[in-house]
């Protein structure tokens, strides 16, 4: 049997990128930016059982199972900053 409750945040960072054909062909500059923060809270939980049974020595019984649960809760936060238009 096992149990795991895991509660953890992470930051990202994400950039798009583009020639500015005002600039030149050869200028490659920001147009965007986003920054996203995100609330993470997982749980999983798993069991098995394994039964075996030898009433002789020819013969065998055996039965198994699983039990698995996995649940995940996410939040994020995101700001976003567009500098395509210069604006």
């Amino acid at each position: 049997m096992n149990y795991l409750d895991r509660t953890f945040e992470s930051n990202n960072l994400e950039a798009a990128y583009s020639f500015n054909d005002d600039l030149g062909d050869d200028e490659f500059v920001i147009e965007e930016i986003q920054l996203r923060k995100y609330f993470v809270n997982r749980e999983r939980f798993g069991a098995n059982l394994n039964l075996e049974y030898r009433p002789t020595a020819n013969d065998t019984f055996f039965a198994n199972a699983l039990f698995s649960r996995f649940t995940d809760a996410e939040t994020r936060q995101r700001s976003i900053f567009v500098f395509a238009d210069a604006t």
